[in-house]
């Protein structure tokens, strides 16, 4: 049975929302419980940085058979969106610890005499904002959704929306339909901003929670469901044409404008990040990446149709400015992250030496890794990229993306993990070059 639009999005809302907290519930206590080593750190990221088409493509076969089933497809696919998301809510909670230890916490619920308020209100106070963020970033996350319920042909309010417009439907009928969702996501933005206002700064906790294996394990499989299957799956149909590359199968062409666009896009995300961070109303600059790709990508669209800016249509300035709108957020939570942990007297001392493979050690390899993050974002982007992608430029994810409806062959398989290492292949490169230099020049 097919959903109304606005009863679409109703029903979305709520499934969504069941997401985020599911995702929030096992990725906080994840988080809490991983050793902080590297490993915890990969585990976390395989699943955030593996692109969707790729996750979509290696499960579609099972999509496909659950197609007469349009309740346990959906399960599925809220099951995969949830374990994804998870990851967020673990990395986010080993990142930024609360910070009151599990001792102090006990400790209070020792007093006696006190409401329920009064408790519900130190507990609030204790674990901070960051639980309500990740709540709402994953919920937004979840509810713009349209690469992965594309390709497992799953019905929600992006993918009628986008099927509707791509049908023929008007620019202005569409953004019309934008309008309640766009509501519902301005309205969970403003709470946010109020509740990260209003909440009182908080150290980092001294003492943290116990690590336990099976936190370990769990965050392997994860992982493993989320992003090494599929991989795996998408690595063996490939390699039975592997040969195939010799004849110029692989779409070479457009990798190379993916990866002009993320680098323009990227890298004017940094410097929009820098401008948010120095001045008080830089959060206005970051309101419009957490829209969501979809609803950004209409948005810019009606505003490269006017009339001042219609020269630009079919050109790459409509889709770099999307990708560097959706990459500000997080490029200005990475830079915060940077400013935050930077340990100033150690850099102080190492720029007075003059030692430069230190500098790379405590500072140039950080802002790499985060602008490297950054750019696997904008790359993999696909939303944005088939909305207003010029017709001479056409990003691979575009092509590969509109191929994988008509099934998996072991030359599209080929072309997909390309397109999904060649980023990795490029940012390897440059950030061996710069540890190379790095330790050449160190005295």
């Amino acid at each position: 049975m097919t959903l109304s639009y606005s009863a679409q999005i109703a029903f979305d809302t709520v499934r969504c929302g069941a997401i985020a907290a599911v995702a929030l519930a096992i990725g906080w206590a994840l988080g809490a419980r991983l050793p902080r080593t590297r490993w915890s750190a990969a585990l976390l990221l395989a699943a955030l940085l593996m692109p969707a088409l790729l996750v979509s493509y290696a499960y579609a076969p099972v999509a496909l058979r659950l197609t007469g089933q349009p309740q346990l497809l959906l399960a599925a696919y809220s099951g995969l969106l949830a374990l994804k998301l998870a990851s967020l809510a673990g990395l986010t909670r080993w990142l930024f610890p609360p910070s009151l230890p599990r001792e102090a916490l006990y400790c209070a619920g020792l007093i006696e005499g006190r409401s329920i308020r009064e408790r519900i209100t130190f507990l609030l106070r204790a674990v901070g904002a960051v639980p309500c963020i990740v709540l709402v970033i994953a919920f937004l996350l979840a509810f713009g959704d349209f690469e992965s319920a594309s390709l497992l042909s799953v019905k929600n309010w992006p993918v009628q929306l986008f099927d509707a417009h791509a049908g023929g439907l008007e620019l202005a009928a569409s953004l019309r339909r934008v309008a309640l969702p766009v509501g519902i996501e301005l309205a969970l933005l403003g709470a946010v901003f109020l509740v990260g206002r209003h909440a009182a700064p908080q150290a980092a906790s001294i003492l943290t929670t116990r690590a336990v294996p099976w936190a370990f394990v769990i965050t392997g499989m994860i992982a493993a469901i989320t992003a090494f299957i599929p991989l795996a799956i998408v690595a063996f149909q490939a390699a039975r044409a592997f040969t195939a590359m010799t004849y110029g199968v692989v779409m070479w062409e457009e990798i190379a404008s993916s990866l002009a666009f993320a680098i323009a896009g990227s890298g004017l995300a940094w410097i929009l990040a820098a401008i948010a961070g120095s001045s008080r109303a830089g959060w206005v600059l970051i309101l419009p990446g957490l829209l969501g790709s979809l609803v950004l990508s209409l948005l810019l669209l009606a505003l490269f149709m006017t009339r001042p800016l219609q020269f630009a249509y079919d050109t790459p300035a409509p889709l770099t400015l999307a990708l560097t709108l959706l990459a500000t957020p997080i490029a200005f939570l990475l830079r915060w992250l940077i400013r935050s942990h930077q340990p100033h007297e150690a850099l102080h001392l190492a720029r007075m030496a003059g030692v430069r493979r230190l500098l790379w050690d405590l500072a140039l390899s950080r802002r790499m890794a985060a602008v490297g993050l950054v750019f696997l974002l904008a790359y993999f982007e696909l939303t944005a990229s088939a909305l207003l992608a010029p017709i001479r430029f056409a990003p691979v994810f575009v092509r590969l993306h509109n191929l994988s409806h008509y099934g998996q062959t072991p030359i599209l398989s080929l072309m997909l993990l390309a397109a999904t290492l060649a980023p990795a292949a490029l940012l390897a490169l440059t950030l061996g070059l710069g540890r190379l230099y790095a330790r050449r020049d160190a005295r």
